[in-house]
């Protein structure tokens, strides 16, 4: 009778906490995803502001546009 009673508690408890874990994960890996993004924007925008006065010319632009884009990819991520 009181495993009975343990057991029911226990699916009781495992079937509320289900859902919030699911809710911080998504939440973890949208995070994890956002940081990589901007990262990688920061990472672009500063190779291409290194750039601009070398030789190399519409790789600094690029790389610029490239930071621009993945910078706004992360602020539209949801």
């Amino acid at each position: 009778m009181i495993e009975k009673i343990a057991n029911l508690v226990r699916t009781e408890i495992e079937n509320a906490i289900v859902p919030t874990v699911r809710h911080v994960q998504k939440k973890i890996i949208f995070f994890a995803i956002k940081t990589t993004l901007l990262v990688l924007a920061l990472i672009a925008s500063v190779a291409g502001v290194t750039l601009l006065g070398a030789k190399y010319i519409g790789l600094d632009l690029m790389l610029i546009l490239a930071g621009v884009v993945l910078f706004i990819g992360a602020v539209l991520f949801k």
